[in-house]
This record gives structure tokens, C-alpha cells and sequence, in this order.
């Protein structure tokens, strides 16, 4: 999801249908603990800053009231 993920900030982007790639990220993070936390951390801000009930509430009346 490029609206939320941010490419080694808060997860990784990797090629659709590539196992090889898949298997280089997991295989990075599950060999750097700090990386790990780092990403976990700024993945929780984001979905926390971004995605709660009420932003998405706000959202979509926002949509709403731009239809009607």
C-alpha cells in the first residue's frame, strides 16, 4: 500500500511474484533485531497517525459532503 508504506522507513516494497526478493527482505529483517523494532515502531505510527476510526470517519463525510 504506497499510501501507507514508505520503502525502508516503516516496511519494504518488494516485486510481486518474486520470491527471491520476498525471501531477501524477511530474511533482513529477521537477521537485524534494531531494523526490526525501527520498522515495527514507524509502521504502528503510521497506521496509528493514519488509519483510526475517526480520520477515516472524517474521510469519508468529507467525500460525502463533496457528492452531495
Amino acid at each position: 500500500i504506497p499510501l501507507a508504506v514508505k520503502d525502508k522507513y516503516n516496511g519494504f516494497f518488494v516485486h510481486p511474484r518474486d520470491p527471491q526478493d520476498i525471501a531477501e527482505k524477511v530474511n533482513r529483517l529477521l537477521a537485524d533485531q534494531n531494523l526490526r523494532k525501527k520498522i515495527g515502531e514507524r509502521a504502528r505510527a503510521t497506521v496509528q497517525e493514519k488509519f483510526t476510526w475517526t480520520k477515516i470517519a472524517q474521510k469519508f463525510s468529507k467525500i460525502y459532503k463533496n457528492i452531495y
